[in-house]
C-alpha cells in the first residue's frame, strides 16, 4: 500500500453530495450485499474512502470496477488533500448498465507508482423481500 494514501475504509453507497459549507450528505450506503428485485440491472453507486495520509496535495489514481473478474469501467482522477492525517473524500458515481446475475462486484485502486488493491467487494443479490 502507498505510503502516502492508506485506505481505512471504504463505504459503498447510492450518492454522495457536498454541500457549500463543506459537508457531505450520504445516501443509501450498503451495510452488507446489495439486493435487488431482478436482473437485469442497472446501478449507479458512489465510494467514499475514509483514509490516513502523511502527503498533502493531488495524488493521482486509477479506478477499475469488476464484476466475477470481468471489468465493466475504469478511469482516473486526483485526489486532493488539504491536510496530513485522517480523512474522507468522495469519488464520483459509478454506472455500472446491464448486471444480468447474481456475483460479486470490485472495486480496486491504484496509486501513482503503486500495484492495484481490491478497496471493496460487495455481492449484488436476488431478493423477494425488497
Amino acid at each position: 500500500m502507498s505510503n502516502k494514501f492508506l485506505l481505512k475504509y471504504v463505504f459503498v453507497c447510492d450518492d454522495v453530495r457536498k454541500e457549500d459549507n463543506g459537508k457531505l450528505i450520504v445516501l443509501g450506503v450498503y451495510t452488507s450485499d446489495i439486493l435487488v428485485r431482478s436482473f437485469p440491472v442497472n446501478l449507479e453507486l458512489a465510494l467514499l474512502l475514509a483514509f490516513h495520509t502523511d502527503f498533502e496535495g493531488s495524488l493521482p489514481f486509477d479506478l477499475k470496477v469488476e464484476f466475477e473478474g470481468r471489468l465493466i469501467v475504469s478511469g482516473a482522477g486526483k485526489m486532493n488533500t488539504a491536510q496530513m492525517g485522517d480523512g474522507i473524500v468522495p469519488l464520483p458515481k459509478v454506472r455500472l448498465v446491464g448486471i444480468e446475475k447474481a456475483g460479486h462486484l470490485s472495486f480496486s485502486i491504484k496509486f501513482e507508482g503503486e500495484e492495484w488493491q481490491v478497496a471493496k467487494t460487495i455481492a449484488i443479490v436476488q431478493s423477494d423481500s425488497i
